[in-house]
């Protein structure tokens, strides 16, 4: 039920999300602050109730706090806006932004490969604005094999994508 009454909120709570009218449909909507999707839900058995942590958002939130502090609060957002499609998370540099995708699988191959077509493909299908760097965040650390999987794809294909963790 909470979950449905988010969603319905989403709807008729007015948003940033960019209109089809808009000038630039295809240049990051970046706006500072951070902006969750929703909190816990709340899961009711003949057991009694169960909050189920939204881990998604907690990643983003420890994520958010430390870029913040890293480049300053006025240059992260969160659930920001290319065309219609939202990215997790964008640092706002002079000249260009870095993306984040937060994955939230214990398997790092798995949340590498569950992110690199969608971050791809906001950086270079949906976005006209100059990319930075590309970052998949999940919660363990980074396996060698994985390492070298991603160096590959930097040096073969020149894409600056890499891994970051946030237990």
């Amino acid at each position: 039920l909470n979950l449905w009454i988010n969603n319905l909120n989403d709807l008729i709570t007015p948003s940033s999300k960019p209109n089809a009218d808009d000038k630039n449909p295809k240049h990051i909507q970046f706006v500072s602050g951070l902006n969750l999707r929703s909190g816990n839900t709340e899961r009711v058995n003949i057991k009694g109730t169960t909050i189920v942590k939204n881990i998604h958002d907690e990643m983003k939130e420890k994520l958010y706090l430390q870029l913040s502090k890293k480049y300053g609060a006025d240059n992260v957002g969160t659930e920001i806006y290319i065309g219609q499609k939202k990215i997790d998370l964008v640092v706002k540099h002079l000249e260009s932004y870095d993306l984040y995708e937060v994955k939230t699988n214990q398997d790092v191959r798995i949340c590498i490969r569950e992110a690199i077509g969608q971050i791809i493909d906001y950086a270079f299908f949906e976005c006209k604005d100059r990319i930075g760097k590309m970052f998949i965040i999940g919660p363990n650390q980074i396996s060698k094999e994985a390492v070298e999987y991603l160096k590959n794809i930097r040096f073969k294909h020149n894409l600056p994508i890499y891994y970051q963790s946030i237990d």
